[in-house]
């Protein structure tokens, strides 16, 4: 089952690029299941997919956090804002 396919990383430092494309791979397989299924549940692989996403969502965190992946430039200034202003809430307007 795709949902145990990394069961021994549990480390931000642990994830690889092999990994990542991994799991864009189980993320797309789950999908393509999804929309080849004919029977009458709608929900059916719906929570592998979240499942998925949100593997591939902290992968891809991690290994942008290491500098593996670059990151967008939206990500770079969030991250910028993050670092200058540690205490501000979301939203809230610093000077």
């Amino acid at each position: 089952m795709l949902l145990a396919a990394h069961p021994a990383r549990t480390k931000m430092t642990d994830y690889t690029l092999n990994d990542h494309a991994q799991d864009v791979q189980d993320l797309a397989s789950l999908r393509e299941k999804w929309e080849n299924y004919s029977g009458n549940n709608p929900s059916k692989f719906r929570a592998d997919i979240e499942t998925a996403k949100a593997t591939l969502a902290r992968v891809e965190r991690a290994l942008k956090d290491t500098g593996v992946l670059s990151r967008t430039t939206q990500e770079e200034l969030d991250a910028a804002l993050d670092k200058a202003y540690p205490n501000a809430h979301t939203r809230q307007i610093v000077q």
